[in-house]
């Protein structure tokens, strides 16, 4: 069984996911670059952010530890790779920040990528960025 929305998914009633967004720094960029990642936590964090997508928040949710739940091009072995999701207010999505590890992309997500990887990355996502 699986309960699926843009923002959200449970599959077999006890696995729950949360769509996020991993940012990154483009080196001599003003923007930052963001890939769209599932992360599975567990059901407090979960239901307190699915509570605050119907509700007005009054304070941030408390950031919880969840992880990555699918790979990204080019950087290898992303499914399962702890992460720590921070909760945004007013619905935004939440973003996923690393803790330190020797990870290709905790390395990434501290020192950036260059424009042309951020471009790179982009293309092989279909999504379009534009560079100045």
């Amino acid at each position: 069984t699986c309960l699926i929305s843009e923002d959200v998914c449970i599959l077999d009633g006890s696995n729950y996911y949360l769509y996020c967004v991993l940012e990154v720094p483009v080196i001599d960029y003003p923007d930052r670059f963001g890939w769209g990642v599932w992360c599975q936590t567990s059901w407090t964090p979960f239901k307190l952010y699915w509570e605050s997508l119907s509700a007005p928040q009054s304070s941030r949710l408390p950031v919880a530890g969840a992880r990555i739940s699918n790979d990204l091009a080019n950087i290898p072995s992303t499914t399962g790779t702890r992460c720590e999701i921070h909760f945004r207010k007013n619905g935004a999505r939440p973003i996923v920040k690393l803790p330190p590890s020797k990870h290709r992309l905790y390395n990434i997500q501290q020192q950036g990528l260059s424009v042309d990887e951020a471009v790179a990355q982009a293309q092989s996502v279909g999504t379009l960025l534009l560079v100045a």
